[in-house]
């Protein structure tokens, strides 16, 4: 049986927060699938059956479904699965596993087109993980890998107060579930972006490696990994890789007040009646006023091939 750990427990919550966290994480612009299906058409892969590891509620599946007759969900956390059920099982071509990716190695080998992971490598024991992505896959099918979860600012005054709001709810979940080992590796994995994972070049061609949408490289780094715990962010980027910074990408774009930046906080479980936090959204408030401000998903996206 699969043992859900304290960083699991993260994104162990009800329905309601996953109908916040639906509406408070970013509509995925069709070019970001269209990216990932055209990469996989590219290396001759099959489109059968794909595997939404650390789905959640299966929130991206129904993207998948539109080109897999066959979309296995899976998840760590057995009630996030029975609430996926509840939303999808009317459609017939779902089904649904309870497990950590690391413990998907139990899955039949080769049967598995395209294994998309949304927003959770940083949670994994990233070389395991690899392994059972690998074991899963069929040759040349395609293991794409997501990470869209900090939105930042483009106005530099908003921006500064948006991240030292983003960076009390990181030390609000820390102080709420611990810092143990465990916790920080999930912490410097999610602020190196997808960098922490590394896909060993006899397992897979060289990956295809794209940030979009960073207002400057060390942005995320900074809003996330709070300097106080003295933590690095990690590269395991291969040498052959194909690397594109830097870009951007105007549909993860939009324009927010501070109703909807908190909105966009309330999909990070978290304290939100703190007097200090409190404090901090008076303050961009002061600065946006009842306007918006215009900012974006930071987003990062690997790609790569079984061999």
């Amino acid at each position: 049986m699969t043992t859900v750990q304290k960083g699991e427990n993260v994104y162990n919550q009800s329905q309601n927060f996953w109908d916040s966290y639906i509406k408070g994480r970013p509509s995925i612009p069709q070019s970001f699938f269209d990216t990932i299906f055209a990469y996989h058409a590219s290396h001759n892969g099959s489109f059968t059956t794909a595997h939404e590891v650390g789905a959640g509620v299966g929130v991206h599946s129904p993207r998948l479904a539109a080109r897999f007759p066959h979309v296995l969900i899976s998840d760590i956390i057995s009630s996030n699965i029975q609430l996926a059920r509840t939303r999808l099982q009317s459609h017939g071509c779902y089904s649904f596993k309870t497990s950590s990716l690391e413990d998907t190695i139990d899955l039949e080998a080769g049967s598995v087109d395209l294994v998309f992971a949304s927003t959770m490598m940083h949670f994994t024991d990233v070389d395991a993980a690899v392994r059972a992505v690998h074991h899963q896959l069929a040759p040349g099918g395609t293991f794409a890998a997501g990470l869209y979860g900090t939105y930042a600012l483009h106005e530099g005054r908003a921006q500064e107060v948006w991240a030292r709001i983003v960076r009390w709810i990181c030390s609000n979940i820390i102080e709420k579930y611990g810092l143990d080992d465990r916790a920080k590796q999930i912490l410097q994995n999610e602020a190196s972006g997808l960098d922490s994972v590394g896909l060993p070049p006899e397992l897979f061609t060289p990956a295809q490696r794209y940030d979009y949408n960073f207002p400057q490289r060390s942005t995320l780094r900074d809003m996330i990994l709070p300097k106080q715990y003295g933590l690095e962010t990690i590269d395991r980027v291969g040498a052959e890789d194909v690397v594109v910074k830097d870009g951007w990408d105007r549909g993860w774009c939009s324009k927010q007040g501070v109703e909807g930046l908190k909105g966009i906080a309330s999909t990070w479980p978290h304290d939100d009646g703190d007097e200090e936090i409190l404090g901090l959204w008076e303050e961009l408030r002061v600065v946006v006023g009842e306007g918006e401000v215009e900012g974006g998903w930071m987003v990062s996206l690997v790609l790569a091939s079984k061999k």
